[in-house]
């Protein structure tokens, strides 16, 4: 029961944190993950399937695993680990809203200064 729990929070969890990955690397471009294999994926298939593979892939491979083989303090340790990245994602994701709305203020000929970081945003947001 407790395994059955802890597994089905677990991939909760790391179905959020697919969501997320995915959905920041449609906005902001693949550098800004800093998991090496969803950023190689996503320039090679795409930000959805990068981040199906590269976040949820191991997500389901661990919790499979740990419940299979009936180790549920480990499977809770890796619940905990995942509840923190999950507030931890909360946390940018108030940032985000926050970059979109100071950005989304500039009138609409003035640029921010450009680094090699926000040129992707920069050209992001003149493609809408």
């Amino acid at each position: 029961m407790v395994l059955s729990i802890l597994g089905g929070l677990n991939l909760l969890l790391g179905i959020y944190d697919t969501y997320l990955t995915q959905r920041r690397i449609k906005l902001f471009g693949p550098w800004i993950e800093l998991n090496w294999l969803v950023r190689e994926l996503a320039t090679q298939t795409g930000p959805t399937l990068a981040a199906i593979i590269g976040v949820l892939g191991p997500v389901v491979a661990w919790t499979a695993g740990l419940v299979y083989f009936k180790f549920p303090v480990f499977l809770a340790l890796l619940v905990g680990i995942n509840l923190k990245r999950f507030e931890m994602q909360l946390a940018s994701t108030e940032l985000e809203q926050k970059f979109r709305l100071e950005s989304a203020s500039l009138p609409d000929g003035e640029l921010t200064p450009q680094s090699s970081r926000s040129k992707f945003y920069v050209n992001h947001q003149r493609k809408r």
